[in-house]
């Protein structure tokens, strides 16, 4: 799903939605930056990580989304949900990735309600097992119901 930021991309509409905006959000910054003086420092600091860093930082996150050594047909065992907190969501995205179960449980549900999906789901009692939300990326611990 990695595009290039000014072409469509056609077959993922919320990657369409947050394309759409970094590029509003970008256009308003370097008009900023050229009328401040400060287009260097913005392109140096801001625009070459969003093409280096950050793709590296959603590779990571795509790579701790399933649990690629655990064989199981049950979702609970192969995928996992994380807890981020709000500076992780600042600089990675704020489009509940770290809710990887709740996404394939429901994949129709919007990226904008999958953290109200995934609490009403879990304090469901009849819900069945879910996955124990892993503190952060770097948790890999064992996989199972909570």
């Amino acid at each position: 799903h990695q595009a290039l930021l000014w072409l469509p991309i056609a077959d993922d509409r919320e990657l369409e939605l947050e394309r759409r905006a970094r590029l509003c959000f970008l256009f308003l910054l370097l008009a900023g930056a050229w009328l401040s003086g400060t287009a260097l420092l913005i392109a140096k600091y801001w625009i070459v990580p969003m093409y280096t860093v950050y793709p590296a930082m959603l590779r990571l996150m795509d790579l701790t989304e399933h649990n690629w050594n655990t064989v199981s047909e049950r979702l609970e065992d192969q995928t996992n949900s994380r807890i981020l907190s709000p500076l992780s969501r600042l600089f990675l995205s704020d489009l509940s990735r770290e809710l990887h179960w709740e996404h394939h449980l429901r994949p129709s549900i919007p990226f904008f309600r999958l953290r109200h999906f995934s609490q009403s789901i879990r304090q469901d009692p009849g819900a069945g097992s879910t996955p124990a939300l892993k503190p952060g990326f770097l948790d890999f611990g064992s996989a199972g119901g909570a």
